[in-house]
This record gives structure tokens, sequence and C-alpha cells, in this order.
């Protein structure tokens, strides 16, 4: 009958709407963690960012000492060895520079993913409460 009919639809669209709800909000709660895990991201990225320019003024000042001592104070063996070693810490510095633009690279990365995603959750969770809206309207 009619009023059987009625209820079954009933209970059918509150359960839809119940259903898309709990998904709006689980989007948000995923956009949520996201802004936390992006907050962490952003600041590994300015930590890394600040330790390569370090890195490099390092490298430079290093560079720099050999060149400063004049040849008439200082050379020979002596000189040599020294030259080498400069050579040898700035190659390290180096490689840790590059290590350091690759980690940072791989972060960007990371960093563009989530941002994306993140707009993508907030249009998927307000897809979800305009479905759910729909199936509490269609209540009679």
């Amino acid at each position: 009958d009619m009023a059987n009919d009625k209820a079954k639809n009933n209970a059918y669209n509150r359960a839809q709407g119940q259903k898309y709800q709990a998904q709006a909000r689980e989007y948000e709660a995923k956009h949520a963690a996201n802004e936390e895990k992006l907050r962490r991201l952003r600041e590994a990225k300015k930590k890394l960012e600040t330790a390569i320019t370090d890195y490099d003024t390092f490298k430079k000042n290093t560079e720099k000492i050999e060149s400063d001592i004049s040849e008439s104070d200082f050379k020979g063996d002596i000189r040599n060895k020294f030259k080498t070693s400069v050579k040898t810490v700035t190659k390290d510095i180096n490689s840790d520079i590059n290590k350091h633009q690759a980690n940072l690279s791989s972060l960007s990365g990371k960093i563009a993913g989530l941002e994306l995603e993140q707009g993508n959750l907030l249009s998927w969770a307000a897809n979800a409460w305009d479905t759910a809206a729909n199936f509490f309207k269609s209540l009679v």
C-alpha cells in the first residue's frame, strides 16, 4: 500500500542522506589531516632551503680560503696538500648539496601532489553535502 511505499522511500532517502553526510565528513577529515601534513612538509622544505644556502656559502668560503692565501707565504708541498684538502672538502660539500637538492625536489613534488588532492577533497565534500541535502529534501 501507499503508506508502506512512503515509509520505504523515506527510509531509503534517509539512509542515503546519512551515507553521503558521512562521506562528506570523511573528505573533510582527510582534508584537515592533509593540512597538518602540508604544514610539516612546508616547514621541512623551508629548513632544507636554508641548509642548502648555508652549505653553498660554506663551500664558497672554503674555496676562498685557498685562493686568499698568497703564494709567497705558503708554497710547495704544503700548499699542494692544502689545495688537495680544500678540493676534497668542497667535493664533499657539493655532494651534500646535491643530496639536499634531490630531497628538496622530492619534497616539492609531495607538496604539489597534496595541494592538488586538497582541492579535490573540498569539491568532493561539497558534492557529498549537496547529494545528502537532496536525499533529505526528498523525504515526505
